[in-house]
C-alpha cells in the first residue's frame, strides 16, 4: 500500500515541530510525570524558554500541571493529557512513515 505524502503531512501536528516541545512530550511519555527542575536540567534550556514551551503545551491541552509543596518547597510537575498522548502518538506514527518511505 502506497503512503500518500499529503496524508503524512496532515497527520503531523505543528506543535511538535519545535525540538524542545518534542523532547518535553517524549520525556513525559517515557516518565509519566516530570517536575520543572528535571525538565530544565535534562533539556539544558533557560527558565524562560522552558516556561514558554510548557505554557504552549498547556494551552494546547497536551499537558496538565500539578503544583504542590514538598518539604515546604514548591514543586510543579507535568504529565500528558489524553489528547496529548493521542496527538503525540499520531505525530510519531507519521514521522515513522515519513522516515520509512
Amino acid at each position: 500500500m502506497k503512503t500518500d505524502m499529503k496524508d503524512i503531512i496532515h497527520r503531523m501536528d505543528k506543535t511538535f515541530e519545535n525540538r524542545y516541545r518534542f523532547c518535553i512530550m517524549a520525556l513525559l511519555k517515557r516518565n509519566g510525570e516530570c517536575n520543572y527542575m528535571f525538565l530544565q536540567n535534562w533539556l539544558q534550556i533557560t527558565c524562560g524558554a522552558l516556561s514558554s514551551h510548557l505554557n504552549f503545551l498547556e494551552n494546547a491541552k497536551y499537558i496538565k500541571v500539578e503544583k504542590k509543596f514538598i518539604n515546604r518547597k514548591p514543586n510543579t510537575s507535568y504529565s500528558l493529557t489524553e489528547s496529548g498522548i493521542k496527538s503525540f502518538t499520531e505525530y510519531k506514527k507519521a514521522l515513522t512513515l515519513l522516515i520509512n518511505m
